[in-house]
């Protein structure tokens, strides 16, 4: 079954399985729990860089992390906002949810943090995205461009490429959004816009294409072989250690 709507319905009513509910077609058809998902924890490799997505716009900020482990983007983890209806500000998301868990979880690994290239501002403060971050020791840099459909296809490059894709059990958010609660919107004559769906499923979908466009090699340490085309060498600096 091709169409990602009926597939879910089939696997939650006929199949007695897991299913998000879908009102339009999933961004990402690729992917398949089978090929994708990872029976449990992946491990960090702590020798090699850790990548971050960040989803910083608005108040329900998200971050996707992953490695690239000999060819293959293992997404390890995720920091998601406050589920409350009030959200949170990106200073309150950087200290409460993504701080800790890399000290607790990625300490003295290099961390580069890729992010929306449109930087905001706190309207509380007037400092930026990037200066929140570097005050919490982490560098950071926008990603090479904000083309929703060139971020949509920097990750279903890796989706269908054999054995190169996993997401590991720690990451329930970033799945369910990847199982088709990310979705297009569907208009009132039921036909499928090119708009997404902004609600909680969308910020880790987000997060992890700008994850996927900042992989180029530099500060991530991944050969541009490994990348899709069309990718430049990263200029950003080695990036700082979490604290």
């Amino acid at each position: 079954i091709d169409n990602a709507t009926t597939r879910g319905q089939v696997q939650k009513l006929v199949l007695n399985a897991w299913a998000t509910s879908l009102d339009g077609a999933a961004v990402f058809p690729a992917y398949k729990d089978e090929q994708h998902k990872a029976p449990g924890p992946i491990e960090p490799v702590t020798s090699l860089p850790l990548l971050i997505g960040l989803d910083h716009s608005g108040l329900h900020p998200a971050a996707v992390l992953g490695q690239v482990v000999m060819g293959r983007l293992n997404v390890l983890d995720e920091a998601i906002f406050t589920d409350d209806e009030a959200g949170m500000t990106f200073t309150e998301f950087v200290e409460q949810e993504l701080a800790p868990l890399l000290a607790s979880k990625y300490a003295g690994m290099r961390v580069d943090v890729i992010l929306d290239p449109a930087i905001t501002r706190n309207q509380i403060d007037g400092r930026t995205v990037t200066t929140i971050l570097s005050e919490a020791g982490l560098s950071s840099r926008p990603a090479i461009t904000n083309d929703p459909r060139l971020r949509r296809d920097a990750v279903t490059r890796w989706l269908n490429k054999a054995n190169a894709f996993k997401i590991s059990s720690t990451c329930p958010r970033t799945l369910r959004a990847m199982r088709g609660g990310y979705r297009f919107k569907t208009n009132r004559a039921g036909n499928v816009t090119k708009e997404v769906v902004k609600d909680s499923n969308s910020h880790p979908g987000e997060a992890l294409q700008y994850l996927c466009i900042g992989l180029n090699s530099g500060s991530s340490g991944v050969s541009t072989s490994l990348m899709p085309a069309g990718f430049a060498p990263s200029t950003a600096p080695r990036v700082l250690a979490a604290r």
